[in-house]
């Protein structure tokens, strides 16, 4: 009955979302409206999680599940002002095009060509409208890129309607002149790097601009040597947009369904991680770390502790990081109140994490994190800077110089970026409605 009900046409109701209490209600009633699957969001309460409905007559809606007779006594009353606070924003996602001598222009032709991205966000294109309508010409998608010189509301007008028809008019802001004809693909070009940087630049002030003009920032993937030939002496994106945003700090996470990494330090050499590596960087991350998921609807997020030497150092037979750094900045994390764990060793912490026990681990470098992080799943996992005044996504893998051109670059993780970045934008919108 219910079922049918929500299938009814009702001109004079906006239905917001849904509320069903009950595992099987919930699985019965979604079978009957036809959906495909549900993209989990956040926790709402203790057994209580919002999701968003994939497929069938209500595709795109929100939808929160309370476990029966499970939660607390104010699960119910959490649902409901869930669901009224922003079942229908769509935050703007300003998407900075990356090198255009490499495949950023084809995936964002292609993920721009998906219906759910425009039900999810009002993506703005921050890039070369004739490197994106060259993308969409090797990719054979049917997208059309309209210049804009401005950002207001006008723009995404009939987006939706036209995704859906699969034949979205994408608004693309060029900030600064490209020469994008005299960038040969696959090679390492600085006029490509110099706006790949350029464009990142002018999306940062979009979102710090009062009032803010876009809400997030979602990258593609820019080349290094050729930014950096450019003029612009940065080791990757998070360096400038920590500086263009004028952050304190910033820190890598990598994020997936599976596994939530925080990396205590960055792009530097192995060498020089040990000097980097204090109690106050190490505990600025864990709070960012706990702070992430806590936006995503996480009041106590377990955050695990990766060793930095072999066995967590043994007691101090293979270095004295772990008591002289990693305890005395989790003792302080856990005199404000967050959950931490001593410092694992890494050759089961991540098992550990997977299986449950943890809900995002704190790495001590690069690579400790970013190897479990993409061998678990390489398509699925997102770049996230934390640190930031804005919120910022990104793609986890490079230029492809190698296949640039060619029409067959995988948009999945940029899909992916999109979805993190709305996810991050909605709940920092609740939070600034909270306080």
């Amino acid at each position: 009955f219910l079922s049918q009900s929500l299938n009814l046409s009702t001109p004079s109701l906006t239905l917001k979302g849904i509320l069903a209490c009950g595992g099987y209600t919930t699985s019965r009633l979604l079978s009957k409206l036809g959906c495909s699957s549900l993209d989990v969001m956040e926790t709402v309460d203790d057994h209580t999680a919002l999701a968003r409905i994939n497929g069938g007559t209500l595709d795109g809606k929100l939808i929160i599940s309370k476990g029966g007779g499970l939660g607390t006594e104010l699960a119910l009353v959490k649902s409901f002002q869930r669901l009224r606070s922003d079942s229908q924003y769509r935050p703007v996602l300003a998407i900075t095009m990356g090198d255009v001598a490499g495949i950023g222009p084809e995936i964002i032709a292609k993920v721009l060509q998906e219906p759910e991205v425009w039900k999810l966000c009002r993506p703005l294109v921050v890039g070369s409208v004739a490197a994106l309508q060259h993308a969409a010409t090797v990719t054979k998608c049917n997208v059309t890129a309209a210049e804009v010189t401005k950002v207001d509301d006008s723009l995404w007008s009939e987006d939706v309607a036209m995704a859906m028809n699969s034949s979205p008019v994408v608004p693309v802001l060029s900030p600064v002149p490209c020469d994008y004809q005299s960038i040969t693909l696959g090679n390492v070009s600085s006029e490509a790097g110099r706006c790949a940087a350029e464009w990142v630049i002018h999306s940062v002030d979009l979102c710090t601009s009062n009032p803010a003009q876009a809400d997030a920032i979602v990258t593609a993937p820019l080349n290094k040597e050729s930014m950096n030939n450019a003029g612009f002496k940065f080791a990757g994106h998070t360096e400038l947009l920590a500086q263009r945003s004028k952050a304190r700090t910033s820190r890598l996470m990598l994020a997936s369904d599976k596994l939530k990494v925080v990396h205590a330090t960055g792009h530097c050499a192995l060498g020089e991680v040990t000097t980097k590596l204090t109690v106050e960087r190490l505990s600025d991350t864990i709070i960012m770390a706990g702070e992430f998921l806590r936006d995503q609807g996480m009041p106590s997020p377990r955050i695990a502790i990766a060793g930095l030497n072999p066995h967590a150092g043994d007691g101090g037979l293979f270095g004295d990081e772990e008591k002289r750094v990693l305890s005395p900045a989790i003792a302080q994390c856990r005199a404000k109140g967050w959950t931490v764990s001593d410092p694992i060793p890494c050759d089961t912490l991540f098992c550990r994490t997977v299986k449950g026990e943890f809900d995002i681990v704190v790495a001590m470098y690069h690579d400790q994190g970013h190897i479990p992080a993409k061998l678990l799943d390489f398509g699925g996992t997102v770049n996230v800077t934390l640190g930031l005044p804005i919120i910022r996504t990104s793609v986890d893998h490079g230029t492809a110089f190698d296949i640039a051109g060619k029409g067959i670059a995988d948009h999945t993780n940029l899909l992916q970026a999109i979805r993190m970045a709305t996810k991050m934008a909605l709940g920092r919108q609740r939070r600034k409605a909270i306080n």
